[in-house]
């Protein structure tokens, strides 16, 4: 559960209009920790939408929900 904050001083760093994050289904229970990590790091009000998604509907080889979370700034 800490390789995300690699991807959250990425975010930082780059303070992308909007991101697309994906990993596995275990992370929605740090969801609020990884949006309040985001939102700490780059000192910006991004809006957040977390989705589920089952990998095999996407022609992907493995089994398995996925956590998609998707922000971005003023697009909501």
């Amino acid at each position: 559960n800490v390789l995300y904050k690699y991807f959250v001083k990425l975010i930082g760093l780059i303070q992308p209009d909007f991101f697309i994050m994906e990993n596995v289904k275990g992370m929605m229970r740090v969801e609020k920790q990884i949006e309040e990590d985001i939102q700490n790091e780059t000192n910006q009000e991004y809006s957040f939408i977390p989705l589920e998604l089952d990998a095999q509907c996407f022609y992907k080889p493995q089994n398995g929900i996925r956590y998609i979370l998707v922000g971005g700034k003023h697009f909501m």
